[in-house]
């Protein structure tokens, strides 16, 4: 970890999509990653030697795939985030992520509650995966 930063407070994400609840899903999968990797130990805010502050810029949706009537049938949800970890005594940024992208498609249909379902299981998808690569990236580096 940037700075031997062992003891970590991880902030719920700022969300800045139109994406209800992404925040509280982002922030799960990424707490769960950081314990699995067992290089850091989360703690309160109070313990901490840094903040994990995160920020859901976007996310947007893109057809894939088209029956032959037009209407589509394959979509792709893409999430962008950038994190940055703060060291808490001197308010200094120890580590910038950048801005980081995930993808996933999902299967459209003319089923309403269907569809939320799946988009919201892409939406799962995407944010393990992005949470993966965070944690991959802040602690590979150092």
């Amino acid at each position: 970890m940037p700075g031997g930063v062992k003891k970590v407070y991880v902030e719920t994400a700022r969300n800045k999509t139109m994406e209800s609840g992404l925040e509280q899903i982002f922030t799960q999968k990424l707490m769960e990653h950081l314990r699995a990797d067992g290089r850091v130990n989360l703690v309160n805010k109070s313990e901490a030697e840094a903040i994990l502050r995160s920020e859901l810029i976007q996310s947007e949706v893109h057809p894939l795939a088209f029956d032959k009537f037009g209407r589509v049938i394959l979509q792709e949800i893409e999430i962008s985030a950038n994190v940055m970890l703060i060291a808490t005594r001197e308010n200094k940024t120890l580590w910038n992520s950048g801005i980081i992208r995930e993808r996933e498609q999902y299967p459209v249909s003319d089923d309403f509650l269907r569809n939320d379902q799946l988009r919201r299981g892409a939406l799962i998808q995407a944010s393990q995966r992005l949470s993966r690569t965070i944690v991959e990236m802040l602690t590979s580096d150092f």
